[in-house]
């Protein structure tokens, strides 16, 4: 989602959304998974709400290694990156259970882009989280399907942050 402050534009994801969506993905891609016996083991080896804390510390990390990527537009400002706030008594309640970027966007900015930079930063989140939750669980056939996924999202967002500004019409004169 984004939010537009008069100083800087916020980019947010709800924490709790991000954890239904990995947990649907990961139930759905671990449904036809056995164990030795052959009995269905997806309650296993899908991430449920009971592994929220892994799936933060997994979320951080990655929210973290995505900035990277983003924080060229945010050099001017303090906080750019906010992980769940709920705990911390200085910031408002409207950070608490978001994930958060705040950016400066500079004046070439094409508003088109927006849209895009916020959805596959979104899905880049979604993607480091998988791919790591099925690494920890040795599911590594589908983790090298993620991981290539989430560099090809990560490789997107540096597209989104380097190709950003407005075409500018040139006029040459003298011709």
């Amino acid at each position: 989602m984004i939010y537009e402050e008069t100083d800087y534009t916020m980019f947010y994801y709800d924490i709790d959304e991000l954890l239904n969506t990995v947990s649907t993905y990961t139930l759905i891609n671990t449904r036809h998974s056995k164990n030795e016996a052959g009995e269905s083991n997806t309650d296993d080896i899908s991430l449920t709400n009971d592994e929220s804390a892994l799936f933060n510390k997994l979320l951080k990390k990655g929210g973290l290694e995505i900035f990277e990527r983003v924080s060229v537009l945010s050099k001017t400002i303090t906080d750019a990156f906010l992980f769940d706030t709920s705990d911390d008594e200085s910031t408002s309640i409207s950070e608490a259970g978001l994930l958060i970027y705040k950016v400066v966007l500079p004046t070439q900015w094409d508003d088109n882009i927006s849209k895009l930079l916020d959805e596959n930063i979104e899905s880049a989140l979604i993607s480091y989280v998988i791919k790591e939750w099925f690494r920890i669980n040795g599911i590594m056939d589908r983790y090298q399907v993620e991981n290539e996924n989430y560099k090809t999202l990560l490789s997107k967002i540096k597209g989104n942050v380097v190709y950003r500004k407005k075409n500018v019409k040139i006029t040459y004169r003298g011709f």
